[in-house]
């Protein structure tokens, strides 16, 4: 496997607008990683207005790679993650890693420039498999990568011609949003990022067989840099850990599969990293264990939902000056952090969040300027009650709506040892408008009546338990 090495070389730099040269540690195999911008337009529509057909493209300025160029490179054959041919153990170092975004077309090459080995051409097709964009390059070149921009929105594929090992070809990088014929392979093919220390470990939830494997993983940097690489085989784990270089601020994953191409997952943020560190040193509290503010439990608790793919957080608190939540972050189980916002007293607490899998389970956390941290899962129900299907009945909460009031009542005990800790309405946008903290010396049933406020159309009420998280109950109207 190649790992970084502590030297240091110029690694790719990747922006929104420009491309240029950044030192960052280079691979300890014998590549270099250089590329140069370059731009090229397609017409938008033909004469008439109509939007062109493929055969009725203009002509786009080549850089003088002829189509007799291309074929007499493809003659060899055209190589992939899959059929490597003769350069099973140069995968990583020559698959074009491609980004779309609108209509711009970033292809970057994580391979040396130098006059033995280098890559002499970057070029498009699209679906029909017709040559729609080139860029010729040099081993005088700082980079093997090409920016174009193209206007045809068909499937398109990019290829690199490497002087010593062929051609290899890549499809645009696949996502949750646009997974391609892939879509569902996205749960075991999007990789995440663990930050610990100056540690980035990336993981693949992907089976690793002889038939079926993850054969690279890449992280590239705010500037979409890559600054770590690693070749795998189906003996290793799907997995790469590094250590972050120096002025990093922001990784990102990538995953090579043999079979469904390049995957890119969440990045995230060194600072934001750091935050959650910081905040978690103290302990992480919940309803079953509040530390000492047993009486704060109602105001901090994160009242966590999931519509899809979507994961929406609300937290009952204030936000005042003096008093406020100071970030709301996401987590799996694994304790990867998917999700980071950080608020100040002029926001509202809630935050929404965009997971992969909506079915697996998630942990929000609210960060309270003066009472630490709070954690909570997603909300349970009758639909998704998570590990307590058996305690349904008795936690799903239940709202009766009178003259100007809603009452929540739950069918659940009160407890010294297992109770109702809180109960929440919310509104037809989600919004919290009321809630009560309860205990069992002053509430022996869990029940409580609030007032409504004024052009509340529906309101759905919530149940936390200090044994069984929070649960979510029928909606009703006013």
């Amino acid at each position: 496997m190649h790992h970084l090495h502590p030297s240091r070389r110029n690694f790719i730099k990747w922006t929104s607008g420009t491309l240029a040269a950044l030192t960052l540690p280079a691979c300890a195999e014998d590549e270099e990683v250089k590329y140069r911008p370059g731009s090229y337009t397609l017409p938008t529509s033909t004469p008439n207005g109509e939007e062109p057909r493929p055969e009725e493209m203009m002509p786009v300025e080549m850089e003088g790679i002829s189509e007799e160029e291309i074929t007499a490179w493809e003659e060899a054959g055209v190589l992939t993650a899959n059929e490597p041919g003769d350069w099973a153990d140069k995968i990583v170092g020559h698959y074009p890693m491609v980004k779309k975004s609108g209509d711009r077309v970033m292809v970057m090459v994580p391979h040396a420039m130098d006059e033995e080995h280098y890559i002499e051409a970057i070029y498009l097709k699209n679906y029909n498999g017709e040559l729609v964009a080139s860029k010729r390059l040099s081993a005088s070149d700082d980079y093997a990568t090409a920016e174009f921009t193209i206007s045809d929105d068909s499937d398109l594929t990019a290829y690199s011609v490497c002087n010593l090992h062929q051609v290899w070809s890549a499809p645009v990088v696949r996502t949750l949003f646009q997974p391609g014929p892939w879509a569902d392979k996205v749960i075991g093919h999007t990789p995440k990022v663990m930050i610990e220390g100056d540690q980035a470990i990336v993981n693949v939830p992907h089976p690793m067989t002889e038939e079926h494997y993850i054969v690279g993983l890449y992280i590239t940097d705010q500037d979409g840099s890559v600054i770590g690489k690693t070749q795998l085989s189906p003996s290793d784990m799907a997995s790469y850990s590094f250590t972050i270089p120096e002025g990093t601020e922001e990784v990102q994953p990538w995953a090579l599969c043999d079979d469904h191409d390049l995957w890119i997952g969440q990045s995230v943020a060194l600072a934001d990293a750091e935050y959650v560190y910081d905040y978690e040193s103290t302990g992480v509290l919940n309803a079953d264990e509040p530390g000492q503010w047993g009486d704060k439990i109602a105001g901090h608790y994160p009242l966590v939902s999931m519509n899809e793919n979507m994961i929406t957080v609300n937290v009952a608190h204030p936000m005042d000056t003096d008093h406020y939540i100071e970030a709301i972050y996401l987590k799996d189980t694994d304790g990867n952090l998917l999700g980071f916002k950080k608020l100040s007293p002029s926001d509202q607490a809630t935050a929404q969040f965009m997971v992969v899998d909506p079915d697996a389970e998630y942990y929000a956390y609210a960060m309270c300027n003066l009472h630490e941290v709070w954690a909570a899962p997603i909300m349970r129900s009758g639909d998704r009650p998570g590990p307590w299907a058996d305690k349904v009945n008795s936690h799903t909460p239940s709202v009766e709506v009178g003259p100007g009031t809603a009452t929540v009542t739950v069918q659940h005990p009160m407890d010294d040892d297992h109770y109702i800790a809180a109960l929440y309405l919310t509104n037809a946008n989600g919004a919290v408008i009321a809630k009560k903290q309860l205990n069992p010396q002053e509430y022996q049933e869990a029940q409580y009546t609030f007032e409504l406020p004024s052009g509340v159309t529906t309101v759905t009420p919530w149940a936390l338990c200090d044994d069984h998280d929070l649960w979510s109950g029928p909606t009703v109207n006013v």
